[in-house]
């Protein structure tokens, strides 16, 4: 059997074809993901800065809007403040009891929301 060359450089080109088609689908995965990633982040920071500016409307104060393009800069400094915060813990308390405190309060709070009202269940 002889294979002419341009067959072998047509399966060539199928093979990268097929290559390119799993690239394009592990990326078309991916794309929801950071489509909603994305929004989430805009719209934090569009409600943090709504927030900031309302709150200095009603203290009569200078809003956010003097740190950087309308004041996106401010949410941007609030992170790396975060960031580089001192975690205090006090020298005489239960240091674990106090790192967990905050995750058994939240935690309650989202298993109080997930349980069913039994109240709905009983009316007839």
């Amino acid at each position: 059997m002889i294979i002419d060359t341009t067959e072998v450089q047509d399966i060539n080109s199928f093979f990268r074809l097929e290559s390119l088609k799993e690239v394009y689908g592990i990326l078309w995965v991916f794309a929801p993901i950071f489509t909603l990633v994305l929004g989430i982040t805009i719209s934090v920071l569009a409600i943090v800065w709504l927030e900031r500016e309302i709150s200095a409307g009603i203290q009569q104060r200078i809003g956010p809007e003097y740190a950087g393009p309308l004041g996106v800069l401010q949410a941007l400094a609030d992170g790396t403040k975060l960031l580089f915060k001192e975690s205090l813990i006090p020298s005489r308390g239960d240091t674990r009891l106090f790192s967990i405190g905050p995750s058994i309060s939240v935690i309650s709070i989202i298993i109080s929301y997930s349980t069913p009202r039994l109240d709905s269940s009983f009316k007839s």
